[in-house]
C-alpha cells in the first residue's frame, strides 16, 4: 500500500460549490483506492485482481480566514443537517496559477476537530476538517508540487543508450 502523502508546503485552494473559498494550511488523501483480491490459481501462480474501488477521505487544516460558506455548511451540520456539497482542492503555483485540481462530488463533512482555545497559546489556530465524497477526480498533474513536472526530465536524463 502506497503511504499517505500530505502536501502542507504548496499552495491550495478551496472551492466549494463553485466559489472561491480561499488557501488552506494543508491537504491530506482524497485519492481513490483499492485491494488487491488474491484469488488461488491452478499451478504455481495466483490469480490476482482489483478490488471494489473507495475513495480515502480528505483531510485538510485552515485557518478562519475562509469564506462564510464553508463556516455555515460546518455550522447547519453541527445542528445536524448533513448536506453534499461539491468541493475542489486547487494546487497553485507561485504565481497563483491553477496547476492541479482534486475534485470531491457530493461531499459531507464527516469529522471538525477544534484547536484548543488557549491565550497563552503560541500556535496558531486551524480546523482540522475531514471531508467524504461519493468520488473524486484529479485534473492536471498529481498534486504532487513542483517536482512532478521535473520527474520525467530526471528519468530521460538517466536513461543509458541501449547496448549492441
Amino acid at each position: 500500500m502506497a503511504s499517505a502523502r500530505s502536501y502542507a508546503a504548496g499552495s491550495f485552494l478551496l472551492r466549494l460549490d463553485g466559489v472561491d473559498c480561499g488557501f488552506v494550511r494543508s491537504v491530506e488523501g482524497g485519492g481513490a483506492v483499492a485491494d488487491v483480491i488474491v484469488e488461488p490459481g491452478t499451478g504455481a501462480f495466483t490469480k490476482k485482481r482489483v478490488g471494489v474501488v473507495r475513495y480515502e477521505p480528505l483531510t485538510s487544516a485552515f485557518d478562519l480566514s475562509l469564506h462564510t460558506s464553508v463556516y455555515d455548511w460546518i455550522g447547519r451540520l453541527w445542528k445536524g443537517a448533513f448536506e453534499r456539497h461539491d468541493l475542489s482542492v486547487v494546487s497553485v503555483d507561485a504565481a497563483l496559477k491553477p496547476v492541479a485540481e482534486r475534485e470531491l462530488f457530493q461531499t459531507l463533512v464527516t469529522e471538525v476537530t477544534i484547536p484548543t482555545l488557549d491565550a497563552a497559546a503560541k500556535d496558531p489556530a486551524h480546523l482540522t476538517v475531514v471531508f467524504a465524497a461519493e468520488y473524486t477526480r484529479t485534473r492536471g498533474r498529481r498534486l504532487r508540487g513542483q517536482a512532478a513536472g521535473r520527474e520525467a526530465e530526471a528519468v530521460a536524463a538517466c536513461q543509458l543508450p541501449p547496448l549492441d
